[in-house]
Parts: C-alpha cells; sequence; structure tokens
C-alpha cells in the first residue's frame, strides 16, 4: 500500500502528532542547535565576513518557507554569493538555520522545507501533499529518491519518502541520518 493512500492518512496525522508533541525530540533539538550554534559560531562569523566581502548586504538572508502545520515561517540561510556552490558542497549554507531550530520553527531532522509557492504549486496538484506538515521541517532530511529534477513523479517519491520518515519516526531514526548526513549538514543529492 502506497503511503499516499488514503488508508493511511489518520495513521499518518497520528504519528505526526506523537513526534511534534515528543519532549525528547524538542529537548535533543534545543540542545543540538544550542551547542552547535556555540561550537561552530567561529564558523559562521568567518562565512558571514567572507559574504560580506563578496556582497554589500546582510550576509544572512530570510526565505519564507512552509513550516509546521503549513504555517509560513522565515528561514535563515547564507545569502546565496560566488562562494555559494562551494557552501552548497559543504553542506554549510544552511547553519544559520540553527537559529529556527532553537526557536522551535524546525527540527534538526524532518522533510525539507519548501518556499510557500513551490508548496502551493505541487499541493495543488499532489493529493495529501499537505499530510508533510504534519511535523516541522527538518534541517537534516532522511534520505530520499535519487536526485532528479523536480518535477511531479519526484515530488511524489519525495512526499512518500517524507510520510515514511514520519510513519518509522524514532529517536534512533533521527540520531542515525544525522550521523549520516555529517559533516556538519551534508546537501542531499543535488537535482540533475
Amino acid at each position: 500500500m502506497s503511503l499516499t493512500d488514503p488508508a493511511t492518512d489518520d495513521a499518518i496525522a497520528a504519528r505526526a502528532g506523537a513526534i511534534v508533541r515528543s519532549p525528547l525530540k524538542r529537548a535533543i533539538d534545543v540542545a543540538a542547535s544550542f551547542v552547535g550554534l556555540i561550537v561552530l559560531s567561529p564558523i559562521i562569523l568567518i562565512l558571514m565576513l567572507a559574504i560580506r566581502m563578496e556582497h554589500a548586504g546582510a550576509p544572512i538572508a530570510r526565505e519564507r518557507r512552509t513550516g509546521l502545520l503549513g504555517a509560513p515561517f522565515h528561514m535563515f540561510l547564507f545569502r546565496p554569493t560566488r562562494m555559494g556552490a562551494l557552501l552548497h558542497r559543504l553542506g554549510l549554507e544552511n547553519l544559520p538555520a540553527l537559529v529556527n531550530v532553537l526557536r522551535g520553527e524546525m527540527s534538526l531532522v524532518g522533510p525539507r522545507s519548501h518556499g510557500l509557492a513551490e508548496d502551493e504549486d505541487y499541493g495543488s496538484v499532489i493529493p495529501r501533499y499537505d499530510a508533510r506538515f504534519g511535523v516541522k521541517p527538518g534541517l537534516v532530511q532522511p534520505p530520499g529518491p535519487p536526485g532528479s529534477a523536480p518535477d511531479i513523479a519526484a515530488m511524489t517519491a519525495q512526499l512518500n519518502h517524507d510520510l515514511d520518515y514520519i510513519r518509522r519516526w524514532s529517536p534512533t531514526l533521527d540520531i542515525a541520518i544525522l550521523t549520516r548526513r555529517a559533516p556538519p549538514f551534508a546537501p542531499a543529492p543535488s537535482p540533475r
């Protein structure tokens, strides 16, 4: 049975609610993001200075993303510059989003956050797409389908992976995902 089958909707919704209410998941998010911000602050400051030297504006950008229950929030990330490709390859472009995790807008592990327009577009054509909003978006995503151009088929496959993560969630699964995706936030495979 597909995870986007209507028969699984209630089970996914109940499981998502349990994840959101998990004090252990939130405690791990708060502790790890707090420690991460302290330990990684020298790297963050160096990157901010390097971006500032390339760009006259603020080194940290805010992008509107879709969060828990479809509520919009501003995700912090390094402003794209010439060094943006390097930051992406090293998995560092989203380091500022540790602040979003600390604030409770994101989790360390969860479905990828997308821009509001992208979520609106896919939500209008993919059945049960909104089920992924039952949990907070993650700074690090569970392994998903191989990279491909963002289209309906690829996003449907990604939705199935997101819902599988929700169905199978446990603290040990999050830890396994984090250890496989280090250092510190290895990017997902690039679309091809």
